[in-house]
């Protein structure tokens, strides 16, 4: 189970975008598998449907976002949601019709002013729905969730197991990995052929056991990185160097480093309660009623 930003955005950018030649797609397929060394991403299924009730997929577009506030979302700019796009929210089983969950459609989208196309640093977008979700959002870092080496993550989604493979989970799945420290992400990444260097608005994570690499993969992108002990958003699923490639950890964007971009729109999306009456416009003030003199009372003159 992984999304890679940039391979969504090179090979697919949604469902019937695809607009590269396949004769470039094959090159870039085949150097993809070379760097992955053709390991899968070992994600399991999420072992009870409903756990993660703020985990988003987008039901015309291979790319996962998080529900942030009743009416927002947050998920990436390389692999983003865009205004029409139907969304489903508190989903386990795609095909699952009778499932309990939530269909909305997005009205606006908003991408990171200082994202990059090169460096894919500020891998961020909000997204306002078309209505109010009953689900409770994620809670997602203000910065107070301080990451230490060696920290356990889980992060999720429903994308596709192996870098040159373009079939999709059914089922959610998650991974857990481990917290990389910025300048070991960075030496590791000295010599890849995508990106430009690890950027402090950026988190790693990677866990290998003997064999196996754990990893998001291509159709993750936007989806969530929570931290295990408190469940806290602490990331969102951005690139990376292949699939599971044990040289290369995934990458994700730091959502506290952009907290109070994204607070801005939750703010300024923030529903209105009931109960409160829209002012119509031009409107006049009511007059205050007068009440009429008596008949007969005296008046002082000078």
């Amino acid at each position: 189970m992984k999304f890679i930003g940039f391979t969504i955005s090179v090979f697919i950018f949604g469902f019937g975008e695809y607009v590269e030649s396949s004769s470039k797609k094959e090159r870039i397929v085949n150097k993809e598998r070379q760097l992955s060394k053709e390991r899968i991403v070992n994600g399991k299924e999420v072992d009870s449907p409903g756990k993660y009730p703020w985990i988003v997929i987008g039901s015309n577009r291979p790319c996962s976002a998080s529900l942030i506030a009743p009416n927002v979302l947050l998920g990436s700019t390389s692999c983003p949601l865009r205004k029409s796009d139907k969304v489903l929210i508190g989903a386990h089983n795609q095909t699952d019709i009778s499932e309990d969950r939530e269909v909305f459609t997005v009205v606006k989208s908003v991408t990171h002013p200082d994202y990059n196309t090169t460096s894919y640093n500020n891998d961020l977008s909000v997204v306002k729905i078309n209505g109010v979700s009953k689900y409770t959002p994620v809670v997602i870092d203000d910065g107070s969730s301080e990451l230490m080496v060696g920290d356990e993550l889980i992060t999720m989604g429903w994308g596709t197991n192996a870098i040159d493979s373009y079939k999709y989970s059914d089922v959610l799945l998650q991974i857990e990995v481990d917290y990389v420290s910025n300048s070991d992400c960075n030496t590791m990444y000295e010599d890849a052929e995508w990106g430009n260097g690890i950027y402090g608005e950026m988190i790693c994570a990677s866990r290998t056991e003997g064999d196996i690499t754990y990893d998001h993969c291509i159709g993750d992108g936007g989806a969530p990185l929570i931290k295990k002990s408190d469940l806290t958003q602490v990331g969102v699923v951005s690139w990376g160097e292949g699939c599971a490639n044990p040289s290369y950890p995934g990458v994700y964007a730091r959502v506290s480093s952009s907290y109070a971009w994204i607070k801005s729109y939750i703010d300024l999306w923030k529903p209105k309660e009931k109960g409160t009456k829209p002012k119509k416009k031009g409107s006049k003030p009511k007059k205050k009623a007068t009440k009429p003199k008596k008949k007969g009372t005296k008046h002082n003159t000078q």
